[in-house]
């Protein structure tokens, strides 16, 4: 097994009674040359950020950030910038943990990076993103490696995961490989994939936490997450998927997601300003109802989606299937997003955006508008 090193990007948010486990998984895993990046993104509960300090002091493969809250998206694109050297830093203190700053551009607030060792990027290969209430199982990453190694051309292994209820009945839900009827370990390219979705008549996909990147492909195709929108592994994913010369599928279940009241997923039925996202409290302000609050993040995020997907497409050299990716995927978008229309108020001007989006897609393909209407 080759011997490269893997950056594990795990962003924080009042995940206290969780996050133990989530790190430990990952101090434990088969394969050693890790480092883990715990970014707190800006919990309101201190403890979190000193929970992270903690194991970055009793392991110097641990690189803690600190930063104002701006979701998930914005943390996992912090991971992916530290990685590719777009920080520059000065240390302020050297107490218990060496303390540092960025001296340089910040667009996402980081306010402090904490490390046992003097501060250094390391040169990665690959690139793993977890969630914090998220735990891996031992032997993920050697599986993942495994997968690697099977053809030089693969530039994203995409595992399957466990559901793991938290206080939640369990909703015996199909995981995304299981939607996709995959019973097996497979090396697929772009048009393999788009039609495994197709034949399934499958048009939710994501990617973001159950697979391993190559990063130097990562980076080279400049793909980030989008900012300050949920479901931002949309986007993502697909685009991901879209650009990768082979993608290996794990049929293993080695990542375990957290199904748990109060997630960003909102699995509780009590939605209340105390358990909004701080990104979104503004929101809060607008409407004075958190649900009203939340509803709108939703298809507001949706639609954001959708608009980069449209800009992705008309950039794509294949234009065959650059039409084939949107007449998959727009219309479900659209089809989630179309509540926008319903609200009074619209702060983001998200329904000028919707029908823009709309007619654009008529004009590429009427068809898509025609799914959207069979299910007003």
């Amino acid at each position: 097994m080759n011997k490269e090193k893997i950056a594990l990007v795990v962003p924080i948010y009042n995940v206290l009674e969780y996050l133990s486990e989530c790190v430990n998984s990952l101090l434990n895993q088969d394969y050693e040359n890790i480092e883990i990046l715990l970014i707190n993104d800006g919990s309101t509960k201190q403890n979190n950020l000193e929970l992270a300090k903690e194991f970055a002091l009793k392991d110097e493969r641990i690189i803690v950030i600190d930063k104002i809250n701006g979701g998930l998206g914005n943390a996992r694109n912090v991971g992916i910038h530290f990685y590719q050297n777009k920080y520059n830093f000065e240390k302020i203190n050297n107490a218990n943990l060496n303390t540092y700053k960025i001296t340089n551009n910040n667009p996402h607030q980081i306010k402090a990076l904490y490390t046992k060792n003097e501060l250094k990027v390391s040169k990665i290969k690959y690139i793993y993103f977890v969630d914090s209430d998220d735990f891996l199982s031992k032997d993920a990453l050697s599986k993942c490696l495994n997968a690697f190694q099977k053809d030089k051309d693969i530039n994203v292994v995409w595992a399957d995961f466990a559901r793991y209820y938290d206080n939640i009945s369990d909703l015996n839900t199909p995981t995304q490989l299981d939607l996709y009827n995959i019973k097996k370990d497979m090396i697929i390219n772009t048009k393999e994939w788009l039609k495994l979705i197709n034949t399934n008549n499958k048009r939710a996909f994501w990617f973001g936490r159950h697979g391993m990147i190559d990063f130097d492909f990562l980076s080279n195709i400049k793909l980030e997450f989008i900012n300050n929108i949920i479901h931002e592994d949309h986007y993502f994913g697909m685009c991901l998927f879209m650009q990768a010369k082979k993608i290996y599928v794990l049929k293993d279940k080695i990542y375990f997601y957290r199904i748990r009241a109060n997630s960003i997923m909102s699995y509780d039925k009590q939605i209340t300003k105390d358990n909004l996202n701080p990104a979104i409290y503004y929101l809060y302000d607008e409407f004075l109802d958190a649900s009203l609050a939340k509803k709108y993040h939703k298809c507001f995020s949706l639609i954001r989606n959708l608009e980069a997907f449209v800009n992705f497409a008309n950039k794509y050299e294949n234009k065959d299937l650059a039409q084939k990716f949107l007449i998959l995927f727009a219309p479900y978008l659209l089809i989630l997003s179309k509540d926008i229309m319903t609200f009074n108020k619209d702060p983001k001007l998200a329904k000028e955006k919707f029908l823009n989006l709309v007619n654009i897609l008529f004009v590429f393909h009427k068809n898509i508008c025609y799914m959207l209407s069979k299910n007003q």
